[in-house]
């Protein structure tokens, strides 16, 4: 997909051809990175440290939201821009203590600290509740139901909790300060759709990601026919067809919008978009073959394995995804270390090797 975007060099901002090669480069070093953790951890854990980190992110997130409470007596976006949108590092946490319980082939040391589990798991909880997303809400219980039938001995009922958050939530959406949410979520899928309605100071606020992918659609469409099939390359920007004001500055066109899989669309075309649905399907069916192993820590691989490919997908068309500046660094961070611990059903693994036998995990198991 990088070399396919590359042609916008040639015919677009050397500038904003940069950018956007920053942007799909972005996800690849991180994906590296979490390969190099992972290769150098060999038989060694490594969720241990996600954990960690994502109770640390988890706890910085909750304490903003309380030092920002009086924003919510404004509203929730109030809320959001003072305190934080919500980070999926908490999620991953909360995923990673639910699929693998206390298995040390997974946490390590960790494994051995129920207090400290339980402490991060609720602080995840609690950070993915007060965060007010919806993409991250939305990840969470596709998550879970996607590993519905996974078991383990500490996370078998623990994963009905941000289901039930959510409805409490949801509920409380109906009154007091809590109230704009429930119009927020009921509008979700307007806001989403692409619009072609009249350009009102309202519609740009309430859809604002619809205009935008519409847009985006508008820009595609214009191309030639190879550029329908590659793209128009890095550096294309997208006419919105009216100027607004992006923070400090007014724009008629930008270079990115929320919507990955439009964002991809119009700069390397529907080849871009195909091997972006090929790289998640992969991933996902990896997952599935990690959770035919009898080995605990295949299944628990598996299931994340599952679960990132749930979060690229569908944080792909509201923050666009793995694209976003830095929203889902730890996800690709995490699939990468996962990727230097696949291996297929039937093939030969360390996986587990630690654990049959050896003077090291009698000591630690």
């Amino acid at each position: 997909m990088i070399a396919i975007g590359l042609i916008g060099f040639g015919c677009n901002a050397a500038y904003d051809a940069a950018k956007d090669a920053w942007y799909f480069l972005n996800p690849v070093l991180a994906l590296c990175t979490g390969c190099l953790i992972g290769y150098r951890r060999k038989g060694r854990s490594f969720g241990d440290g996600f954990v960690i980190a994502g109770g640390f992110v988890a706890t910085y997130h909750i304490v903003n939201v309380l030092l920002n409470l009086k924003e919510l007596s404004i509203s929730q976006e109030a809320l959001r821009d003072s305190a934080g949108a919500g980070y999926f590092a908490p999620l991953l946490a909360f995923l990673i203590v639910v699929y693998a319980g206390r298995n040390q082939e997974i946490l390590g040391w960790l494994g051995q600290k129920r207090w400290l589990l339980k402490t991060i798991q609720m602080l995840a909880i609690v950070s993915i509740g007060l965060s007010f997303s919806r993409t991250i809400y939305v990840c969470t219980l596709m998550c879970l139901l996607a590993n519905v039938a996974f078991k383990s001995r500490e996370g078998r009922y623990v994963a009905l909790i941000p289901l039930l958050f959510v409805v409490v939530m949801i509920v409380a959406s109906q009154v007091g300060p809590f109230a704009s949410s429930s119009r927020t979520l009921l509008s979700s899928f307007d806001e989403l759709t692409p619009s072609k309605a009249a350009v009102t100071s309202s519609d740009v606020y309430e859809r604002w990601r619809g205009l935008e992918a519409e847009r985006a659609m508008a820009t595609y469409e214009s191309g030639s026919p190879l550029q329908l099939v590659v793209g128009h390359g890095f550096g294309k920007l997208i006419d919105l067809g009216f100027s607004v004001q992006i923070g400090e500055g007014i724009y008629h066109a930008i270079p990115i919008i929320h919507n990955g899989y439009c964002y991809v669309l119009v700069k390397t075309g529907i080849v871009g978009v195909i091997l972006f649905g090929t790289f998640v399907i992969a991933i996902y069916r990896a997952g599935r073959q990690m959770g035919i192993h009898a080995i605990s820590s295949a299944k628990v691989y598996g299931a994340l394995l599952k679960s990132v490919s749930i979060i690229l997908a569908s944080s792909m068309a509201v923050v666009t995804g793995m694209y976003n500046k830095s929203a889902l660094v730890p996800v690709m961070v995490l699939l990468g270390c996962l990727a230097s611990r696949y291996r297929p059903y039937g093939q030969k693994s360390s996986i587990g090797n630690r654990s049959r036998g050896s003077p090291r995990s009698a000591q630690t198991h």
